[in-house]
């Protein structure tokens, strides 16, 4: 969103809210694909932003989702089962049953225990029904499997005659600071997948891998972007001797750019010579990466406002009643007045469902799509929490 866009926009929105550009999201996308030549399939994180789910059915060739509701979120928008991958440390055996009850296609599956195994073992047994399964590898935390508990479960994978290990996934991490870093990723997890043929006699179909690509959110970062990402991981898949399916699971590198958070601005003061701007919005709506309570500078536009005078430093405060709920500090500008409204950059992924939401009963922010074709439209409106945060009714247990 440039500057225009927002004040016309502005006019339009009451504030808090969130805008998503979609023909920015789908530009990414398409420079992505341009990029890999077909090298590799794109599978998208919804956890980074679950309403751009719908917009990216079409776009996206798989999505990864992590918990039942991202299954119902993903299954409303009209995915299909076969692009859905069933990700996370957490799997119950109630959640997973309905993909087998119904005799429809099923899913692929991550495995990341033993316990996971044998659950998903079972249900297929039960169901007399194969299913699609990737081993998750850990990158050194509690997602995943070690290599040695990978290379145990495939020693014996014939005691699973449903199971079709399918290949292997890992998510690397997320901000790598350098292109070489994730390069050397993709390179590791591509040299364990050939150390397990020559070993264990097990050739995998698929390797899908979370890169890690970072997204540059404040006036101190210096990642890597996106025109040095994408031709050093097209040069690295060319290297790479696999000749199976490579999946990219991406959510912050996809959808970060195509998002806006706008707040407006409801008061402003100064306390012992220092100025105070206060915001409808707030942490518990924005949540950049790294963010550490507001001490790194974010891209912002004024918009409704004169940015004139000379710069003075302010601290943009939420509307939360905490010390905590400090957006930025020192931002340097102009006189800043009620009713200008102050666009965040980059806020398409995880600024909208990372944030402590229920926080002092405040209500969700209203949700806009843009398409220059279409404009504007509301996907969600302002959103009530206090039900979520007050019995509806006593029942006696």
């Amino acid at each position: 969103m440039d500057r225009e866009l927002g004040e016309l926009l502005a006019g339009q929105i009451s504030t808090p809210a969130y805008v998503f550009d979609l023909d920015g999201l789908k530009n990414r996308i398409g420079r992505i694909r341009s990029a890999l030549s077909g090298r590799a399939e794109i599978c998208y994180a919804i956890k980074a932003n679950p309403f751009l789910t719908g917009p990216l059915i079409g776009e996206a060739d798989s999505f990864e989702l992590c918990s039942p509701g991202e299954v119902r979120i993903c299954e409303r928008a009209g995915a299909k089962r076969e692009q859905m991958v069933i990700s996370g440390v957490y799997k119950e055996e109630a959640d997973l049953e309905h993909f087998f009850a119904d005799g429809g296609p099923a899913p692929i599956f991550t495995v990341e225990s033993e316990r996971q195994l044998a659950l998903l073992s079972g249900l297929s047994d039960r169901y007399g029904c194969g299913v699609d399964v990737l081993l998750r590898l850990t990158s050194g935390n509690q997602f995943g499997m070690d290599k040695e508990t990978v290379r145990g479960i495939l020693r014996r994978r014939e005691q699973y005659p449903r199971l079709c290990f399918m290949g292997l996934q890992q998510y690397a991490g997320t901000q790598k600071k350098t292109a070489k870093r994730i390069v050397r990723g993709v390179e590791k997890f591509a040299a364990f997948a050939a150390a397990l043929e020559q070993e264990e006699g097990y050739r995998a179909e698929c390797l899908e891998f979370g890169p890690g690509a970072p997204v540059n959110y404040f006036d101190t970062d210096h990642y890597p972007e996106e025109g040095e990402v994408l031709p050093a991981l097209a040069a690295c898949l060319d290297r790479l001797t696999f000749e199976g399916r490579v999946v990219l699971e991406m959510g912050r590198f996809l959808a970060a750019d195509c998002g806006t958070y706008l707040t407006r601005v409801v008061d402003v003061k100064e306390n012992d010579g220092r100025r105070y701007c206060v915001v409808d919005g707030g942490i518990h709506q924005l949540n950049y990466y790294g963010q550490a309570l507001g001490m790194r500078i974010p891209e912002i536009l004024r918009l409704s406002g004169e940015d004139g005078g000379a710069a003075e430093q302010w601290d943009i405060c939420g509307a939360l009643c905490t010390v905590n709920d400090v957006l930025v500090r020192e931002y340097r500008t102009g006189e800043l007045r009620p009713g200008e409204v102050l666009a965040f950059r980059r806020a398409g992924a995880y600024g909208i469902s990372e944030g402590s939401a229920l926080f002092l009963s405040r209500d969700l922010p209203a949700v806009y799509f843009y398409e220059k074709e279409r404009g504007l439209w509301l996907v969600r409106g302002r959103t009530a929490t206090d039900p979520l945060n007050s019995p509806a009714e006593l029942t006696k247990i």
